[in-house]
């Protein structure tokens, strides 16, 4: 690994599940693409499929809790990402995400990084190619594992819920 390597992460967000969703198949693509273009490990979760092979530097993914089924949290993520990144001496973070979730990992990831001490330049990546290939209605897929993201109606009134709520619930919440 060179210097430079060892300083860049990507952190890719999964929407929905499972990795075979069409919204977790983009994020996968751009983050692994991203890696790839800027040296990065990547942090994630196990439903963006990202897996060795696939990134230089390898990735990091955040350990399943074998009694919890649905998804880990944005916070739960970004979190992870944030202790590791700050362990491995990272300073530059790209997020990775769904367009309607980028809002979410961008505020999440800066709390997560302030919580830990983190100091690092923070930047959302792709989100101009994933809006520009990937209608709307794309990132919301009815045969999906997740309820709230199979429908944008769905995802609209839980999002504007976490959006309304204070950081202090939000964290007991999102735990």
């Amino acid at each position: 690994m060179t210097a430079s390597s060892e300083r860049k992460a990507v952190v890719a967000f999964a929407f929905g599940m499972p990795f075979s969703i069409p919204a977790n198949e983009a994020v996968h693509d751009v983050a692994c693409g991203a890696a790839h273009l800027m040296n990065a490990t990547v942090f994630t979760q196990a439903d963006c499929g990202i897996m060795n092979p696939h990134v230089p530097n390898g990735v990091l993914i955040l350990p399943q809790i074998p009694s919890a089924n649905p998804p880990p949290p944005t916070l739960r993520i970004a979190r992870f990402a944030a202790q590791n990144a700050k362990d491995m001496g990272i300073t530059e973070l790209y997020i990775v995400a769904a367009p309607p979730h980028i809002w979410r990992c961008m505020r999440d990831m800066k709390m997560a990084m302030r919580e830990v001490g983190l100091k690092a330049t923070l930047s959302a990546y792709g989100q101009d190619i994933l809006q520009e290939e990937h209608s709307p209605s794309y990132w919301f897929y009815p045969e999906g594992e997740q309820y709230c993201t199979q429908y944008r109606y769905r995802w609209m009134i839980r999002d504007t819920i976490l959006y309304c709520i204070p950081w202090w619930l939000y964290k007991r919440i999102a735990h």
